[in-house]
């Protein structure tokens, strides 16, 4: 039976949710795969990734956004970056461990290299100088934030995706297409995710002392980072539909808020969750970078770090592009033109696109001028200026 638009209540929803044994992701790869891609081991006891990293300063344009998400405001967002990636580097040089806080919860985080137990029981610290011990802490920040990062995209499938998944039957106006555009392919994310912490963590048991993570990273990027492409691409869309969705669905805004409020998303938004992603991509070249600055100048590991480094930088501009291109796509849809014109291929490679203001004469007597908003759309070989509706 199917409830029609307006007559699902909080009381459906709560029995309709009852605590259930979440559907495992792992059940939807393939059988040879399962063995390797059980839940690893950093990844049980790491916090979430928005708790360690704070998303919330990203969505507040603060921190770390690809450039086309970035407002337009004439500040120097690179500046602040920059200050911003040094005061966290001295923060996570001077501490034993990090604290983080949201709202009345404080959680420990990660606890560093040189505090694991392994580490600890085996001795080692004795033998390695200051820099050595740094270099490590870095290489290993990489497989714990990878841990924490898989964490909350677990919960994004295992909670979300299969919760509003498992409601569509009493979701009447929810769509597959709207289903599928605010999920995107996270399950793809999530499948590199995890085989990539696998790779890091069986390097691990195989020694304490990290020496290949770039070199691991390096041959992940370039064989399955594609995938976040296709999600920064989506992303824009995505955005439109759970705005519109949470606003005039009410069935579906009532039964987000039930899934927010679970305790296992800790206080964080969906919107958060799915915007891990999107973050992700622009951390890893801040965590190879950090790693090189602790490398010795003739270390045999620079090249492989050197390559990874700008391996990360090309996947993340061409993330960046994907988001510039997922908004024209959506920009493109809206124009409407007075005269039959020429098919604009979506493949085209947008540079520019915002408001302009023209000045022209309104009065050659007076000389008084009048001002106009219109859109700008630049193209390698195409200027575009669309007037808004009215």
């Amino acid at each position: 039976m199917n409830w029609f638009f307006g007559q699902l209540t909080e009381e459906m929803v709560e029995k309709a949710l009852q605590p259930k044994k979440l559907i495992s992701f792992h059940e939807h790869i393939k059988k040879k795969d399962k063995e390797a891609l059980q839940q690893t081991v950093f990844e049980k006891k790491e916090p979430l990734y928005q708790l360690e990293y704070d998303i919330k300063e990203f969505l507040n344009h603060k921190v770390d956004w690809p450039s086309s998400l970035l407002p337009s405001n004439g500040e120097n967002h690179d500046a602040k970056q920059e200050n911003y990636n040094e005061n966290q580097a001295k923060e996570q040089k001077n501490a034993t461990s990090m604290k983080i806080k949201v709202d009345d919860h404080t959680l420990e985080s990660v606890t560093l290299w040189s505090q694991h137990p392994k580490v600890v029981e085996s001795g080692i610290l004795n033998k390695l100088s200051k820099q050595e011990i740094k270099l490590q802490e870095a290489m290993y920040e990489v497989m714990c934030s990878e841990a924490s990062y898989l964490k909350s995209l677990h919960i994004l499938i295992n909670h979300f995706y299969r919760g509003i998944e498992f409601m569509q039957k009493y979701l009447s106006r929810l769509s597959k297409n709207e289903f599928d555009w605010m999920f995107s392919n996270v399950t793809d994310i999530a499948l590199v995710s995890e085989s990539l912490l696998f790779e890091h963590e069986e390097r691990w048991k195989g020694s304490i002392l990290m020496h290949d993570v770039c070199e691991v990273l390096l041959n992940h990027i370039e064989q399955n980072f594609h995938v976040y492409e296709i999600y920064c691409e989506n992303y824009e869309l995505q955005k439109i539909t759970l705005k519109r969705l949470s606003k005039q669905n009410s069935a579906f805004a009532l039964v987000l808020k039930r899934l927010e409020n679970d305790e296992i998303c800790q206080k964080l938004s969906f919107q958060s969750f799915l915007f891990l992603p999107i973050h992700r991509i622009t951390k890893y070249k801040i965590l190879i970078d950090a790693i090189i600055k602790q490398l010795p100048k003739d270390s045999t590991l620079l090249e492989s770090c050197k390559s990874a480094l700008t391996a990360s930088k090309m996947i993340s501009r061409k993330c960046d592009m994907a988001i510039k291109n997922g908004e024209f796509r959506l920009s493109i849809g809206r124009l409407k033109f007075k005269r039959p014109m020429p098919k604009i291929p979506l493949s085209r490679n947008l540079i520019k696109a915002g408001e302009v203001i023209c000045t022209s004469l309104a009065s050659k007597d007076t000389l008084t001028l009048e001002t106009k908003t219109v859109n700008l759309y630049c193209f390698p070989d195409l200027i575009l200026i669309a007037d808004t509706k009215r």
